[in-house]
């Protein structure tokens, strides 16, 4: 578990195709664990464009644990309410969580971020950026990545920079270029899948000065959600993402402002609006595309290099950063000695939850010999979980359970956060504890029982002590923990539970196997 990349200095480790919040993530991950990485991208700049808009409240986490939870809260917002207006009448008004069917989530000690936040993807990209930028790390814009060669050390990459190709020689590739990706297109993996073909959209962000910035304004003439045009006011700024259906059976038409203009005058019958300064425009047809492989070899693809769910749940953007927190941390532990199976661990965690926010998970575990009841309720569950808080590994081969039972948390499960009172008394919030790079045990003490004092100190391990005191009693409800024997997790550093035990052998088991 050491902290420093100890192989030659003159080799690249980690070589990220993508800018975007995926290969950002995975760029900063390494980074703050020291191991050098560059981050390329084909554009010729970064891209002011609102895209996808929403973190929820597991990828929300990831940023506390990075650092920057609280620029991504004051660059963004709370979803705003919903209104539907014909012409310039309102019809009604309703909040997000009416419209789809449930109750307004209320944070709590154990998940202390609630709902979805709304901020526009540049910033999101900008804040990470930024704080690459504090480990010394520009992203290198204008950067096209053409082709790659696997060889008995790593790759070998070839890029188009300034008119001229050069090559770049790393021991890991990894392609965050998109549902595009020319990674993954270089690889020869297919992206299984279908482009929906009756359905496309325009999309923009667009001044509109006239309407209220405090709503996500909709217009659907006669009821037809085929002529629907939608705005939706982006936080801290004057900008709108201006969404419209437009006919799948038609050509797209001219992405310009006056195409904007036209649509929202017919759609909602006024003329007292003015539209302006498109910055960013685009016609958008869904995917819903899986690649066949996530890993060959020594190249990793993550986010929509590997995956395309639907755009209307909100998901792609979130489960594209949570493969990024999955993957960096175990090449970051390769690189640092751990054995190299570790990195297998990857597409056996990531696959499946991105198989089941596409709807193709079920097929898959039935073909396997799940049963299908069994295989339709994991992927019903994992599609229900919006926000992202209940998906888990615990099917994963790094999963270790010894002290099992109807409990509440497993092994594989996302550790809950909550207030923690050690021996000196002094509570403390456990995410503050968790955030950084290291390995966590909790010990959940029983009497005099400690277990975790037989681990042997080592870098990057932390042990918290949780006595069974009245002050802790909310926590080890949380973890199910009962008052009748010691109890301890091990914590990875991504944040979900490793080990569920009351022997500290099998800590020791996972941190060699795991970390050498």
């Amino acid at each position: 578990m050491s902290s420093q990349f100890s192989e030659d200095a003159g080799e690249l480790p980690v070589l990220v195709v993508g800018g975007g919040p995926a290969g950002l993530v995975l760029a900063l991950e390494l980074a703050r664990r020291n191991i050098p990485v560059r981050v390329i991208d084909a554009a010729p700049a970064p891209v002011l464009a609102s895209k996808a808009k929403g973190l929820q409240p597991r990828t929300l986490e990831i940023f506390d644990d990075l650092g920057l939870i609280d620029p991504v809260q004051e660059d963004g917002g709370e979803f705003p309410r919903w209104r539907a207006y014909d012409g310039a009448k309102l019809l009604w008004e309703k909040a997000i969580w009416e419209l789809l069917g449930r109750g307004k989530p209320v944070a709590t000690p154990a998940r202390p971020y609630a709902a979805t936040w709304m901020i526009p993807q540049w910033r999101t990209e900008d804040i990470l950026r930024n704080a690459l930028l504090d480990h010394g790390i520009e992203v290198e814009f204008g950067v096209e990545f053409l082709w790659s060669e696997e060889g008995a050390d790593g790759v070998t990459a070839t890029v188009r920079m300034d008119g001229r190709e050069e090559t770049i020689a790393c021991r890991y590739l990894v392609g965050a270029d998109g549902a595009g990706s020319a990674v993954r297109k270089s690889l020869g993996i297919a992206y299984t899948g279908e482009t929906s073909e009756d359905e496309l959209y325009i999309i923009a962000d667009v001044k509109a000065g006239a309407l209220e910035p405090g709503y996500w304004m909709n217009w659907t003439p006669d009821g037809d959600k085929s002529r629907r045009v939608s705005l939706c006011p982006l936080p801290r700024s004057d900008y709108f993402q201006f969404v419209a259906p437009l006919p799948p059976d038609q050509p797209a038409p001219e992405l310009s402002l006056a195409t904007l203009q036209a649509l929202f005058d017919e759609r909602t019958g006024r003329s007292d609006v003015t539209l302006s300064d498109a910055r960013w425009i685009i016609a958008h047809r869904p995917n819903t595309r899986l690649a066949d492989e996530m890993r060959d070899g020594s190249v990793f693809l993550v986010g929509d290099a590997a995956h395309s769910p639907p755009t209307s749940p909100g998901q792609g953007l979130n489960i594209s950063i949570q493969d990024a927190y999955n993957l960096g941390w175990k090449l970051a532990a390769v690189m640092q000695g751990a054995d190299p199976s570790l990195l297998d661990t990857y597409e056996e965690e990531r696959r499946p939850i991105a198989a089941a926010v596409l709807g193709v998970l079920a097929r898959a575990l039935t073909e396997k010999g799940v049963r299908a009841e069994e295989a339709e309720e994991r992927q019903r569950r994992i599609q229900a979980d919006i926000f992202h808080l209940d998906h888990n590994y615990r099917d994963s081969s790094l999963s270790t359970v010894s002290k099992g039972g109807d409990v509440p948390v497993q092994a594989g499960d996302r550790a809950p956060d909550g207030p923690v009172t050690g021996m000196s008394g002094r509570p403390v919030r456990l995410f503050d504890l968790m955030r950084g790079t290291h390995v966590m045990v909790l010990n959940f003490v029983s009497g005099t029982n400690d277990l975790a004092s037989a681990l042997a100190p080592q870098p990057g391990l932390r042990v918290v002590v949780i006595p069974a005191t009245a002050a802790n009693h909310a926590i080890r409800r949380a973890y199910g923990v009962t008052d009748n024997g010691p109890t301890l997790f091990l914590i990875r550093p991504d944040g979900y539970i490793g080990v569920r035990s009351d022997r500290s052998r099998d800590l020791e088991d996972w941190l060699h196997r795991v970390f050498g």
